[in-house]
């Protein structure tokens, strides 16, 4: 099983002009043209079975995609430490 890393939007395609683009939080990535169809399903950060290839490989070194679920929550070990944040 493959899990979504990011939320990411659609920014260019193939056939518009410039290189194949995704948008995540840290900005403009720019993607394999392999990657474009696998690009198009990952909009609600689906868990995706059975994905390999190049156009996978690129996205898992581009940190897209990976091999683990991301948490559900996240407890730090010592909250007070983490200024101005408050935990219940």
């Amino acid at each position: 099983m493959t899990w979504t890393q990011v939320p990411i939007a659609l920014g260019r395609l193939s056939g518009q002009r410039g290189e194949p683009t995704i948008w995540a939080a840290g900005g403009r990535i720019t993607v394999p043209a392999s990657a474009q169809a696998l690009v198009r399903r990952l909009g609600e950060m689906p868990a995706l079975q059975g994905v390999r290839g190049s156009a996978a490989t690129a996205l898992r070194a581009l940190g897209v995609l990976g091999d683990e679920d991301l948490p559900l929550l996240v407890r730090p070990d010592a909250p007070r430490k983490l200024d101005g944040w408050r935990f219940a």
